[in-house]
């Protein structure tokens, strides 16, 4: 059974931080989770307030933090009434300070926006999203603004789509999907993407017809595979293409309320996310969970 008994939320009080509420809030109160409110306090912020120590730099700090304080403590007031909240404030690197406050409270569940909307921003990950889905031991539900204002209108799950491959490392997903999905009894879809074989006659002697039967068998033996390990009834579907195309294609196809991908165990040189993970959560027209 899931449980997500204690969720983060990080603010940098911008109208983007403020569209995931609506998912935030709702989640709280259906797992009846504590839900803590975090702001992090640029060291860059305060530095300016105190650049070349100036007179006054002291009271120019202590404003810059109480201007802080004042704007969490009255952040999302109306919204987040009848949940438990805590409301934190800590100063450094935005990034990592989340990530160690998650780390060490034993956060269930990180949620948090990409990068703002328009026509060029929405294919780009903010720097401190990035950095958290790197580094971030836990599950980091991310929405893009669209997706938030939708989530605004009303909250409900329906469809969830999870994104697996046949590694064992799979399994942590497929079953945080299936077991949220169980929560909501939604619709369960787990697809697997075959990356696209894309022979050359001249240079190849595997013509169409073989090439077909490399994709059956193929598609065959990773739906057998995922099937004997998804915990949950689910649709098995097996495609070939671009991974983050039709995994993005498949939750819109669906009118999918959530997406789940999976991360590598181990943090290691790139970080957690794999591959095809940015290209997903850009192109995502619902919220990623990166497990």
């Amino acid at each position: 059974m899931l449980s997500l008994r204690n969720l983060l939320l990080p603010t940098d009080f911008s109208p983007r931080a403020r569209g995931v509420v609506a998912y935030a809030s709702a989640l709280a109160r259906h797992f009846q989770a504590k839900l803590t409110l975090l702001h992090v306090l640029p060291s860059r912020d305060l530095v300016w307030a105190g650049v070349g120590g100036s007179p006054g730099w002291e009271q120019a700090l202590k404003s810059q933090r109480d201007l802080a304080r004042e704007q969490l403590d009255s952040f999302l007031l109306s919204e987040l009434t009848g949940l438990s909240v805590t409301r934190v404030l800590l100063e450094g690197d935005p990034a990592n300070g989340i990530v160690q406050y998650a780390h060490a409270k034993d956060v269930s569940l990180i949620m948090m926006p990409t990068r703002g909307s328009g026509p060029f921003r929405r294919f780009l990950l903010g720097s401190v999203t990035a950095k958290v889905l790197h580094d971030a031991n836990c599950p980091v539900w991310t929405a893009a603004p669209t997706q938030e204002a939708a989530a605004g209108r009303s909250f409900g799950v329906r469809t969830v789509v999870c994104a697996a491959d046949v590694a064992p490392q799979s399994a942590d997903p497929l079953r945080w999907a299936a077991e949220f999905a169980s929560e909501f009894h939604a619709r369960l879809i787990v697809v697997h993407v075959i990356p696209s074989l894309d022979f050359n006659p001249e240079a190849c002697s595997i013509d169409a017809g073989r090439q077909e039967r490399i994709l059956t068998e193929a598609r065959s033996n990773a739906a057998r595979a995922l099937k004997s390990c998804c915990p949950y009834e689910a649709e098995i579907r097996v495609e070939s293409g671009s991974v983050s195309r039709v995994v993005s294609s498949t939750a819109e196809d669906e009118r999918a309320d959530l997406l789940v991908i999976g991360r590598a165990s181990m943090p290691g040189i790139f970080g957690r996310l794999r591959t095809n993970s940015y290209a997903i959560i850009r192109e995502s027209p619902c919220p990623v969970v990166s497990v």
